[in-house]
């Protein structure tokens, strides 16, 4: 036998000898373990239908029903809507209008109504005047909402926050408050509406840095810089830019909320808002805190 044909065979060799061990670990192999045998499967439930009841179809959507106690409310395409206790249809009515499926994000409706009746108001409030009187309304048409809205996201955007950076608004509730919130809704940036106490009330600002501390914001709002400036001065960091309907403070850089809505717009905005959906968080909602801290809830 030729020298050359040495080393092949005992490679061969070495190669069925680790076959070999490899097949004793082998479970389909006829010389490995056996697998064990499956345990035989008891029904323990027997399942009947109760009872079936129909009010229609559905076409092209969906519709799940919802169920209250032994209550289970149902609906058809042709806006037919029952609710049916143990099988028995225990009212019936038709609505004016065939249903349809619901829209993707809060802003498809503002941007519909903005289309559909631009000039109609959708969110007024009276003016405050300087000796404490209510004077005129200031009233925001669906189109000038839909217009702010997607500026303020643009200026979120540039900005680059994001849910991580997300916007934390200290003041009461007003227009520019309504408005900042649709274009974190619009931008995907989550927002934080907090208790005003917190910065007006508290001396040591405790609550205030525990939710600055929690979410981090990239972007704090305040309507006024005389009466939440000493609030804003002690609990919100350099980094964080500060943004006021009114007012200036001592010592830091600020924009106005004008500024904001100046914005010019880009496609990113568009983007941004299809990007959202139902996971999307749009808000961090916090505890009342008045036993322990507060704590942030998710709201998608």
């Amino acid at each position: 036998m030729s020298r050359r044909l040495f080393p092949l065979l005992a490679a061969a060799g070495l190669v069925l000898a680790g076959c070999s061990s490899l097949d004793a670990l082998n479970p389909f192999s006829s010389s490995g373990p056996k697998m064990a045998p499956l345990a035989p499967f008891e029904t323990r439930v027997n399942l009947r239908s109760l009872w079936s009841a129909s009010v229609g179809k559905a076409g092209d959507y969906t519709f799940t029903p919802a169920v209250v106690g032994n209550a289970v409310y149902v609906a058809g395409l042709d806006g037919r809507i029952s609710k049916l206790v143990d099988g028995r249809t225990e009212w019936s009515i038709k609505a004016e209008q065939p249903l349809r499926a619901h829209p993707q994000r809060l802003t498809d409706r503002l941007q519909h109504w903005a289309a559909t009746a631009p000039e109609r108001t959708f969110m007024a409030r009276r003016v405050k005047q300087a000796d404490g009187t209510s004077g005129d309304w200031r009233h925001v048409s669906y189109a000038g909402a839909w217009a702010s809205a997607r500026a303020i996201a643009q200026g979120l955007i540039n900005r680059g926050l994001s849910a991580e950076r997300p916007v934390v608004i200290l003041s009461e509730n007003d227009l520019e408050h309504a408005l900042l919130a649709l274009g974190c809704l619009v931008a995907g940036v989550p927002y934080v509406p907090t208790s005003p106490p917190y910065s007006l009330i508290s001396t040591d600002y405790s609550k205030l840095r525990h939710v600055l501390n929690t979410v981090t914001p990239g972007l704090v709002f305040a309507a006024d810089g005389a009466r939440y400036g000493k609030a804003i001065q002690a609990a919100v960091g350099q980094d964080v830019d500060v943004v006021l309907t009114q007012g200036a403070l001592a010592g830091r850089d600020s924009s106005l909320f004008a500024e904001l809505l100046a914005t010019p717009v880009t496609d990113a905005v568009d983007a941004a808002m299809q990007a959202t959906g139902p996971q999307t968080i749009a808000k961090f909602l916090f505890t009342s805190g008045s036993t322990k801290l507060p704590k942030a809830v998710i709201n998608t």
